[in-house]
């Protein structure tokens, strides 16, 4: 995985990460994927086209169900080791597959992962403003926090000051990253994304 949401110089343009002997490029690029993961696990989807290949079993009937939601573009279809030339549409996860200029759809030929189905998938082929910003505050908090001049031990959930004890926020299933205005956007984005089920 690469910088596919917002790009390193982005990154660079927020308060205080642009001291490059502090946050390494190396450092804010992996943050910067580790944050991208966790959005795409907790949404159960990308927000950028990612490409899957998937071997599939024919059924012989006209239908075959792909497993990955937000189907954007087939790239390419090959069964039983020859590229197909037919038309494709996918429509709720199911691929259809008809022969130019007709209606009607073409039976897949019953055989054991004899169909490989390249293509494109994704909720958006660029992310949504809002997920983008919430994602670049994510990085630039996880850097600071994680930075040699940090404070704050990470594994504190509390902290004692002289207005008395403070709870800080902590990343958990609900919060994937502990800061609750950029967790708002992410599960926000997940409650819209998780509606889609696919066996």
């Amino acid at each position: 995985m690469a910088l596919d949401y917002f790009t390193l110089a982005e990154v660079r343009a927020l308060p205080d990460v642009d001291d490059t002997t502090l946050y390494p490029d190396a450092d804010v690029t992996a943050e910067g994927e580790a944050v991208q993961a966790l959005v795409e696990r907790v949404c159960a989807t990308s927000f950028v086209a990612r490409e899957t290949v998937e071997v599939l079993d024919g059924t012989g009937t006209g239908c075959l169900t792909l497993k990955t939601p937000y189907v954007l573009s087939i790239t390419s279809v090959v069964i039983n080791g020859i590229t197909a030339t037919d038309q494709f549409t996918v429509d709720a996860g199911i691929l259809e597959r008809r022969a130019a200029g007709t209606f009607g759809t073409i039976g897949w030929p019953a055989g054991r992962r004899n169909v490989v189905v390249t293509y494109d998938a994704g909720y958006a082929t660029a992310p949504p403003a809002d997920l983008k910003r919430a994602m670049l505050r994510a990085v630039r908090n996880q850097l600071i926090s994680r930075s040699e001049e940090s404070a704050i031990d990470d594994r504190r959930i509390s902290m004692q000051t002289e207005q008395g004890s403070v709870a800080l926020a902590v990343a958990d299933d609900e919060h994937p990253t502990g800061y609750p205005e950029i967790d708002s956007v992410i599960n926000g984005y997940a409650r819209r994304t998780n509606l889609v089920t696919f066996p």
